[in-house]
Protein backbone atom coordinates (compact mmCIF):
# COMPACT_ATOMS: atom_id res chain seq x y z
CA UNK A 1 0.00 0.00 0.00
CA UNK A 2 2.54 2.64 1.04
CA UNK A 3 2.68 5.54 3.42
CA UNK A 4 0.37 8.54 3.03
CA UNK A 5 1.26 12.10 4.02
CA UNK A 6 -0.17 15.47 5.00
CA UNK A 7 1.75 18.76 5.06
CA UNK A 8 1.34 20.00 8.63
CA UNK A 9 1.94 23.28 10.42
CA UNK A 10 2.72 22.22 13.99
CA UNK A 11 2.78 25.83 15.19
CA UNK A 12 -0.72 26.75 13.96
CA UNK A 13 -2.18 23.21 14.19
CA UNK A 14 -3.20 23.33 10.52
CA UNK A 15 -2.60 21.03 7.57
CA UNK A 16 -3.07 20.63 3.85
CA UNK A 17 -4.18 17.38 2.27
CA UNK A 18 -2.51 16.65 -1.10
CA UNK A 19 -5.74 15.14 -2.46
CA UNK A 20 -7.37 18.61 -2.28
CA UNK A 21 -4.81 19.72 -4.89
CA UNK A 22 -5.48 16.75 -7.18
CA UNK A 23 -2.30 15.03 -5.96
CA UNK A 24 -1.96 11.53 -4.58
CA UNK A 25 -0.97 11.06 -0.93
CA UNK A 26 2.38 9.27 -1.20
CA UNK A 27 5.52 11.40 -0.90
CA UNK A 28 6.86 10.25 -4.28
CA UNK A 29 3.53 11.20 -5.86
CA UNK A 30 3.36 14.88 -4.87
CA UNK A 31 6.85 16.12 -3.93
CA UNK A 32 8.51 15.90 -7.40
CA UNK A 33 5.98 18.26 -8.99
CA UNK A 34 5.84 22.04 -8.63
CA UNK A 35 2.09 22.27 -8.93
CA UNK A 36 -0.62 21.31 -6.49
CA UNK A 37 0.60 20.52 -2.98
CA UNK A 38 4.10 21.91 -3.43
CA UNK A 39 2.77 25.16 -4.92
CA UNK A 40 0.37 25.47 -1.99
CA UNK A 41 3.25 24.92 0.43
CA UNK A 42 5.29 27.62 -1.33
CA UNK A 43 2.38 30.06 -1.12
CA UNK A 44 1.87 29.35 2.58
CA UNK A 45 5.59 29.68 3.39
CA UNK A 46 6.45 32.78 1.35
CA UNK A 47 7.79 35.74 3.32
CA UNK A 48 7.69 39.27 1.91
CA UNK A 49 5.07 38.42 -0.70
CA UNK A 50 3.58 41.46 -2.40
CA UNK A 51 6.74 43.55 -2.12
CA UNK A 52 8.15 42.87 -5.57
CA UNK A 53 7.55 41.67 -9.09
CA UNK A 54 6.78 37.99 -9.61
CA UNK A 55 4.88 37.64 -6.33
CA UNK A 56 1.56 35.88 -5.88
CA UNK A 57 -1.24 38.42 -6.00
CA UNK A 58 -4.98 38.08 -5.80
CA UNK A 59 -6.94 38.82 -8.95
CA UNK A 60 -8.72 41.59 -7.00
CA UNK A 61 -5.36 43.32 -6.42
CA UNK A 62 -4.36 42.92 -10.08
CA UNK A 63 -7.63 44.67 -11.10
CA UNK A 64 -6.93 47.55 -8.72
CA UNK A 65 -3.34 47.81 -9.97
CA UNK A 66 -4.63 48.10 -13.55
CA UNK A 67 -6.87 51.00 -12.46
CA UNK A 68 -3.79 52.73 -11.02
CA UNK A 69 -1.80 52.15 -14.22
CA UNK A 70 -4.69 53.55 -16.31
CA UNK A 71 -4.81 56.52 -13.89
CA UNK A 72 -8.41 55.70 -12.89
CA UNK A 73 -7.23 55.83 -9.27
CA UNK A 74 -4.38 57.92 -7.85
CA UNK A 75 -3.25 55.81 -4.89
CA UNK A 76 -1.38 52.57 -5.48
CA UNK A 77 -3.46 49.75 -3.93
CA UNK A 78 -2.31 48.13 -0.68
CA UNK A 79 -1.57 44.46 -1.42
CA UNK A 80 -2.49 43.37 2.11
CA UNK A 81 -6.05 44.65 1.67
CA UNK A 82 -6.60 42.43 -1.36
CA UNK A 83 -4.41 39.36 -0.93
CA UNK A 84 -5.53 36.29 0.96
CA UNK A 85 -4.31 36.25 4.56
CA UNK A 86 -3.15 32.68 3.84
CA UNK A 87 -0.34 33.94 1.58
CA UNK A 88 2.77 33.70 3.77
CA UNK A 89 0.80 32.70 6.87
CA UNK A 90 3.10 29.72 7.57
CA UNK A 91 6.37 31.66 7.20
CA UNK A 92 8.61 30.98 10.20
CA UNK A 93 6.42 28.19 11.60
CA UNK A 94 7.41 24.60 12.34
CA UNK A 95 6.34 22.54 9.31
CA UNK A 96 6.50 18.77 8.80
CA UNK A 97 5.35 16.42 6.05
CA UNK A 98 3.85 13.83 8.36
CA UNK A 99 3.26 10.21 7.37
CA UNK A 100 0.63 7.81 8.65
CA UNK A 101 3.37 5.33 9.69
CA UNK A 102 5.22 7.94 11.76
CA UNK A 103 6.28 7.28 15.35
CA UNK A 104 3.73 7.31 18.16
CA UNK A 105 3.53 10.76 19.77
CA UNK A 106 6.25 12.37 17.63
CA UNK A 107 5.77 16.18 17.46
CA UNK A 108 2.55 16.05 19.53
CA UNK A 109 1.94 17.55 22.95
CA UNK A 110 0.43 15.40 25.71
CA UNK A 111 -2.88 17.24 25.25
CA UNK A 112 -2.88 16.53 21.48
CA UNK A 113 -2.07 12.87 22.12
CA UNK A 114 -4.97 12.63 24.60
CA UNK A 115 -7.42 14.36 22.22
CA UNK A 116 -6.35 12.19 19.29
CA UNK A 117 -6.55 8.99 21.37
CA UNK A 118 -10.01 9.95 22.61
CA UNK A 119 -11.23 10.62 19.07
CA UNK A 120 -9.64 7.39 17.78
CA UNK A 121 -11.46 5.42 20.48
CA UNK A 122 -14.77 7.06 19.51
CA UNK A 123 -14.15 6.17 15.86
CA UNK A 124 -13.33 2.58 16.82
CA UNK A 125 -16.53 2.27 18.88
CA UNK A 126 -18.65 3.70 16.05
CA UNK A 127 -17.16 1.51 13.34
CA UNK A 128 -18.93 -1.68 12.44
CA UNK A 129 -16.90 -4.53 13.84
CA UNK A 130 -14.81 -2.18 15.99
CA UNK A 131 -12.32 -3.89 18.27
CA UNK A 132 -13.94 -3.79 21.73
CA UNK A 133 -10.80 -5.26 23.32
CA UNK A 134 -8.45 -2.58 21.94
CA UNK A 135 -6.29 -0.98 24.64
CA UNK A 136 -4.77 2.53 24.68
CA UNK A 137 -1.33 1.15 23.83
CA UNK A 138 -2.75 -0.55 20.72
CA UNK A 139 -3.41 2.84 19.10
CA UNK A 140 -0.64 4.58 17.16
CA UNK A 141 -1.20 8.28 17.70
CA UNK A 142 0.80 10.57 15.42
CA UNK A 143 0.48 13.90 13.61
CA UNK A 144 -1.14 12.30 10.55
CA UNK A 145 -3.76 10.65 12.77
CA UNK A 146 -4.37 13.96 14.60
CA UNK A 147 -5.05 15.60 11.25
CA UNK A 148 -7.27 12.75 10.03
CA UNK A 149 -9.38 12.93 13.18
CA UNK A 150 -9.89 16.70 13.12
CA UNK A 151 -7.53 17.64 15.96
CA UNK A 152 -5.66 19.94 13.52
CA UNK A 153 -7.53 22.25 11.11
CA UNK A 154 -7.64 21.36 7.41
CA UNK A 155 -7.00 24.54 5.39
CA UNK A 156 -6.70 22.75 2.05
CA UNK A 157 -9.88 24.15 0.47
CA UNK A 158 -9.19 27.72 1.61
CA UNK A 159 -5.65 27.52 0.23
CA UNK A 160 -6.87 25.99 -3.04
CA UNK A 161 -9.43 28.80 -3.49
CA UNK A 162 -6.87 31.51 -2.64
CA UNK A 163 -4.52 30.19 -5.32
CA UNK A 164 -7.33 29.79 -7.88
CA UNK A 165 -8.25 33.45 -7.25
CA UNK A 166 -4.71 34.66 -7.86
CA UNK A 167 -2.30 35.37 -10.67
CA UNK A 168 -0.81 31.89 -10.03
CA UNK A 169 -4.00 30.10 -11.16
CA UNK A 170 -2.57 29.70 -14.68
CA UNK A 171 0.23 27.51 -13.25
CA UNK A 172 -2.02 25.55 -10.92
Amino acid sequence: MGQYYYVVNLTKKQFIDPSAFNDLLKLCEFVPYGKGTMMALGVLLCSGNGQGGGDILSNAFVKEEKKYIKKEITTYPDVSKFNSPLFGSWAGDQIVIAGDYDEHGKYLTETEIEKTLSEAKKQNEKSEGGDKEKKDEDYVINVYKACSLGIFKDISQDTFIAIKNSNFAKYF
